[in-house]
């Protein structure tokens, strides 16, 4: 089982909704992923947290409230007193972090070639050594069901 396939089965047993056979592999899985066992147990604790906070009240004049704004059509939750004033703002706040990121990643991957380094540069070619056998396998581990 993929750790995808696990985080989805982590959802459905958490929600209450895996059946018996998807939380058996669910355990079987988590045996032998840590990263997968992390995330049940911080899925498990944010249900718990999420579940002791209290319900939200409305208050009681809430009805009264959205009726005295449908009434006069104020539908504006703005908190800025001309919105339209700051759009240029707000799609430059899109726009700069992804070119940003378009030249971080063009100067990443992208090798720099002056004219001098083109000709005096060798083309090194490394030995490949295999690795043990061990580095390969993974731990078996034993699980009853």
């Amino acid at each position: 089982m993929k750790c995808s396939e696990a985080l989805e089965l982590i959802s459905l047993t958490i929600d209450g909704e895996a059946d018996s056979k998807q939380e058996r592999m669910l355990r079987f899985h988590i045996n032998g992923c840590a990263s997968c066992r992390r995330a049940l147990e911080m899925s498990r604790t944010i249900s718990t947290a999420v579940a002791s906070l209290p319900d939200p009240q409305p208050s009681a004049d809430l009805e009264n409230l959205v009726r005295a704004r449908l009434e006069f059509q104020d539908y504006d939750t703005s908190p800025l007193e001309n919105p339209r004033r700051f759009l240029l703002l707000r799609r430059a706040a899109v726009v700069l972090p992804f070119a940003a990121t378009l030249v971080i990643a063009a100067r990443v991957f992208m090798p720099s070639v002056s004219p001098d380094t083109a000709a005096a540069s060798e083309v090194v070619e490394e030995q490949y050594i295999p690795l043990p056998a061990s580095a390969y396998t993974r731990p078996v581990t034993l699980t009853t069901f």
